[in-house]
């Protein structure tokens, strides 16, 4: 065979060639694209998803004055609003700031 046979030969593979890359090259682009695209919605649902509500506590500023003076203790205090303890101490820091 000469050389210009074996280049022939070649040349004429090549569309088949071409055809299979790209057609992986634009499988791939289409893979890359939903990653990112599902990527993008897991970020979007992170950065907006506001969480629970907040607790609307009527009462809670009496409730902490008699605290701060002694005359009720904080889980009494809570149990009369029907909160958590731990709610309670969060209440207080928004307070507090």
């Amino acid at each position: 065979m000469s050389e210009n046979s074996k280049f022939l030969k070649y040349l004429t593979f090549a569309p088949v060639l071409r055809h299979h890359l790209v057609s992986i090259t634009n499988g791939i682009l289409h893979f890359a694209k939903s990653v990112t695209c599902v990527r993008l919605n897991i970020n979007l649902i992170l950065l907006y998803n506001p969480g629970r509500p907040k607790v609307n506590v009527d009462g809670f500023e009496s409730l902490y004055e008699k605290t701060q003076t002694g005359e009720l203790t904080v889980s009494k205090a809570a149990l009369q609003l029907g909160i958590s303890r731990r709610t309670w101490y969060n209440l207080v820091m928004e307070v507090e700031k």
